[in-house]
């Protein structure tokens, strides 16, 4: 979906797959590019989807809010992440040396500026990153620190994956190693969320 805005509610996705291969590509379930309001999911189940990236959804500048949401076994299926790195890539390809074919958020990805992520009553269980990439639950960076992730009554375990957490303000300095994220600031309330704290 491209410039829209996205509700899904009371919805199963189970056994889909997008591009194997690809920085910035993905979306086994639903892939979102662009949106003023975002993206709003309630009450559903993903299952089984993979793609290069964001095995269950992907999200590419639009916000994310996920209530009340089941997501098992799905996977992001490229490998070595999406990193941009000159000296190991001397090809120019949108203005960055692009490293990598993703496998970058095993459940959930969102890339953007000044996008939010919100997560209340989830369970992610046993989603997996690709080799050599990041986030087996949830794959976030704003890349000008100006996003902020919401987690509230959500599990995460069993879910595989590099992980990171960087933040520009807040006590949250760390959410566990089924996360990689870039962030203005973290909340965590009432979550059970592996390698936390």
């Amino acid at each position: 979906m491209r410039d829209g805005n996205l509700t899904v509610i009371d919805s199963i996705f189970t056994n889909n797959q997008a591009a194997p291969l690809g920085p910035d590509t993905g979306g086994g379930a639903i892939y979102v590019l662009g949106s003023k309001n975002g993206v709003l999911v309630v009450g559903s189940t993903f299952s089984n989807n993979a793609a290069s990236n964001a095995g269950a959804i992907g999200c590419l500048f639009a916000e994310l809010d996920v209530y009340n949401s089941l997501f098992t076994n799905n996977k992001a299926i490229g490998n070595g992440a999406n990193n941009d790195d000159a000296t190991t890539c001397s090809v120019i390809n949108n203005g960055q040396n692009e490293v990598g074919s993703g496998g970058n958020g095993g459940a959930l990805y969102s890339d953007g500026n000044s996008v939010n992520i919100t997560l209340c009553g989830d369970a992610l269980l046993n989603n997996n990153a690709g080799q050599g990439a990041f986030g087996g639950g949830l794959f976030f960076t704003s890349n000008n620190m100006g996003g902020t992730l919401s987690i509230a009554d959500t599990t995460m375990t069993g879910n595989t994956g590099g992980h990171w957490t960087v933040v520009s303000s807040g006590s949250v300095t760390n959410v566990g190693t089924a996360v990689g994220t870039n962030a203005k600031s973290i909340t965590v309330t009432n979550s059970t969320l592996q390698g936390y704290p």
